[in-house]
């Protein structure tokens, strides 16, 4: 720790308002992570971004030209690495506000923050998904169900690739659901419990989202559905057979209903 004060206090110095490290101080610090001989490795070379910059103002890759050679755009091999270079104080104090108020709103408990609110209801909109997306597998796989046992003696109306698919795709949601109530969904319903008064006297459904009551909610409107499809098939066939009159009845059921 001793070295690393030195190390900031005499290895470095503003220039323009931004705090420079001495590259050769570094090198001679006994403390530093990356280790190695680097002055072996040093040669002299350009800024990538700006040598891009100059590519694409030349025409960009593939165009620009250099004492007639066709010259493309440099990468870095540090990309990806977790910093960012900012050209010039304006985007470098713009980036460091942005990030500052990140950092911020992370603070649960700073006075003034809503990020606990926000926090809650980025949980319940990914609830109100689930629930949706669960309710509407439930309510197709009780239709196929229906007209599998009804029209086709028990046989499987869809194709065994796509049936073995809708099925994975059903498991892979419950799965998800699961993890989300032990790990997220069951936490917060007993956190709520220990908040302050003021929070517990609002009227909040709980996080936990209870998959088996979901399923049996899905049986009449899948019977609704069901029946829907079935008239459809219906109208289809009386119509072929020139019954539009039948079929304009049986359509009609369904149009007035939607009303």
């Amino acid at each position: 720790m001793r070295g690393l004060t030195w190390l900031l206090l005499s290895g470095t110095r503003k220039i323009a308002g931004r705090k420079h490290l001495n590259w050769e101080d570094y090198l001679g610090w006994q403390g530093r992570r990356v280790q190695g001989n680097f002055t072996s490795r040093l040669s002299p070379g350009m800024v990538t971004s700006r040598w891009n910059r100059w590519v694409e103002e030349q025409g960009g890759e593939g165009k620009a030209t250099l004492a007639g050679m066709l010259v493309g755009k440099l990468s870095c091999p540090a990309e990806g690495y977790r910093y960012q270079v900012h050209e010039g104080n304006e985007k470098l104090d713009l980036e460091r506000r942005r990030r500052n108020g990140l950092l911020k709103s992370l603070e649960l408990n700073r006075p003034g923050s809503n990020a606990e609110e926000r926090f809650f209801e980025r949980v319940r909109h990914w609830k109100e998904l689930a629930n949706e997306f669960l309710t509407e597998l439930y309510t197709l796989r009780r239709v196929f169900n229906s007209v599998n046992q009804l029209y086709y003696e028990g046989q499987q109306v869809l194709f065994p690739q796509v049936a073995q698919s809708f099925e994975e795709l059903v498991g892979y949601i419950e799965r998800l659901v699961g993890l989300y109530n032990g790990d997220l969904a069951e936490g917060l319903d007993c956190l709520m419990t220990l908040l302050p008064k003021v929070h517990s006297q609002k009227s909040v459904e709980p996080f936990r989202l209870d998959v088996s009551t979901l399923d049996g909610l899905t049986e009449k409107p899948a019977k609704n559905e069901a029946a829907y499809l079935v008239d459809m098939a219906k109208v289809e066939a009386l119509d072929t057979m020139g019954e539009n009159q039948k079929a304009v009845e049986l359509l009609d059921r369904h149009v007035w209903d939607g009303f």
